[in-house]
């Protein structure tokens, strides 16, 4: 069995070869594990972790639209830097689930495109580097619930949003970036097509979450401070003060090693 990865922008991952059911599309960068189909060359059986899916599922791909693990992915557009690839994420963050990782992934090379974050490796360093502290390592998309004092004053606080009771745990902080209060969710979940305000769970999808921060990301005007390399203000915008600094910076510290 070998590991492959998508280098098509979008491959259909199928029930059986050719005309099956489509189960999921698979986007550029996507990882699968299988082996060629005995009698059809031309696809191979595989098991993947689905975009937005919990468990791995077995299907087919076009042996076309794929390239081995470690094999040369074509070039991304001139002036741009290549995507992650799943392999160096678990490099970045070998504790993270491959869920989040994988999610990532997939969005990087569309999302993270449009958003500037493939503008240079700085940039892309910076943004994953803050992604990685911000989500535990990449081991969670929900804040960690104590609750902690800190926590506690989420309750009723105006500057965030939090006008009912309950709002402090109905919104706290869920994404790769952690959006936090009802008044967050609120602006962003309409730019995205989503009502994360009244279904605040969504805001916890690997993918989703990577799309909020995003938004969050160009809301701010980050992008030109992390290609200034300026680590401390990209550290500020996102979390507010310096928190965890030492950790973003050992963060940024490997990924430049990996990229």
């Amino acid at each position: 069995m070998g590991e492959f990865i998508v280098v098509a922008n979008r491959l259909n991952f199928r029930a059986a070869p050719r005309d099956g059911d489509i189960l999921a599309v698979l986007p550029r960068g996507h990882l699968v594990s299988g082996d060629g189909l005995a009698g059809d060359p031309d696809w191979l059986k595989v098991t993947t972790l689905p975009p937005q899916g919990t468990a791995d599922a077995e299907g087919f791909v076009a042996r076309m639209f794929v390239e081995p693990e470690g094999a040369a992915i074509p070039k991304p557009p001139k002036g741009e830097t290549a995507p992650p690839t799943l392999a160096q994420m678990k490099r970045l963050a070998p504790t993270g689930k491959d869920a989040i990782l994988q999610g990532v992934v997939d969005e990087f090379a569309t999302t993270g495109a449009a958003t500037g974050l493939l503008k240079s490796k700085l940039v892309m360093c910076h943004f994953l580097a803050q992604a990685c502290h911000e989500s535990a390592h990449f081991r969670t998309t929900r804040e960690f619930w104590g609750p902690t004092k800190a926590q506690l004053r989420y309750e009723g606080r105006a500057d965030l949003g939090n006008t009912q009771k309950g709002d402090g745990k109905r919104y706290m902080g869920r994404g790769i970036f952690q959006l936090t209060g009802r008044a967050n969710y609120r602006k962003f979940g309409p730019k995205l097509g989503l009502d994360i305000e009244s279904n605040p769970e969504l805001a916890a999808d690997p993918r989703t979450s990577f799309k909020i921060a995003c938004l969050y990301w160009t809301s701010r005007d980050i992008g030109k401070f992390a290609e200034a390399d300026d680590i401390v203000k990209v550290t500020k915008l996102i979390n507010g003060g310096i928190n965890g600094l030492a950790d973003r910076r050992a963060l940024f510290s490997r990924a430049i090693g990996i990229f």
